[in-house]
């Protein structure tokens, strides 16, 4: 099934072909690093449909029918950006906050349904979508994806503690604890896979 979730057609066209799902995650996102006074109305708009209207009017339609069985798992991937917003990705530290609120107010919505709500806050990962963005200072630098990757994390985010991109995979492994019967206790919860880059004890 292929769809634009970033529009109420293409939405419609996905919840006509699956109508029921026992665990959602809301991982559509797109970014760029693009300057504040660069950025139009228009892109900001763009930002925000893909960004958080795609994971509301999904979790809103599949929610239901969680409620009905009694059981089901939401789960928004938001970002480390969404509470440290660079100077440098502001419109997308905005939705990624977002995310974040929709997420906390919609698990207490649904308290006592056996629905649970999370949001996950990567950092810097490793896919394809990174590598597109730094691609072209990769070429010119001679780095390998990876390791321009790895840079990347070291200058723009040098609070990392970890100080290289995540792979998919570790962070794909905190969506899995959440989809699961395991996780029946953990619902309205923040959690970081961020490589230590939002330097907090809390979160």
């Amino acid at each position: 099934m292929v769809a634009d979730l970033s529009t109420e057609e293409g939405i419609s066209a996905l919840l006509a072909a699956e109508p029921h799902a026992d665990v959602v995650v809301n991982n559509l996102g797109i970014f760029n690093d693009k300057d504040f006074f660069s950025v139009p109305d228009s892109e900001w708009m763009h930002f925000y449909n893909v960004n958080v209207l795609s994971g509301v009017r999904l979790s809103r339609h599949y929610a239901q029918g969680m409620i009905d069985n009694g059981w089901g798992r939401i789960i928004f991937v938001s970002s480390e950006s969404g509470v440290a917003i660079p100077a440098d990705m502001i419109n997308y530290g905005v939705t990624k906050s977002a995310n974040l609120a929709v997420s906390h107010g919609l698990a207490k919505r649904l308290a006592s349904t056996g629905v649970t709500v999370n949001a996950i806050l990567p950092g810097p990962t490793f896919t394809e979508g990174l590598q597109e963005m730094l691609a072209e200072a990769a070429t010119q630098s001679g780095r390998s994806p990876r390791e321009q990757a790895d840079e990347f994390v070291k200058t723009a985010r040098p609070s990392s503690i970890i100080q290289r991109a995540a792979d998919v995979d570790e962070v794909a492994n905190l969506a899995v604890y959440l989809a699961s019967p395991l996780s029946s206790a953990t619902t309205g919860a923040a959690l970081r896979v961020d490589g230590g880059v939002v330097d907090t004890l809390a979160m």
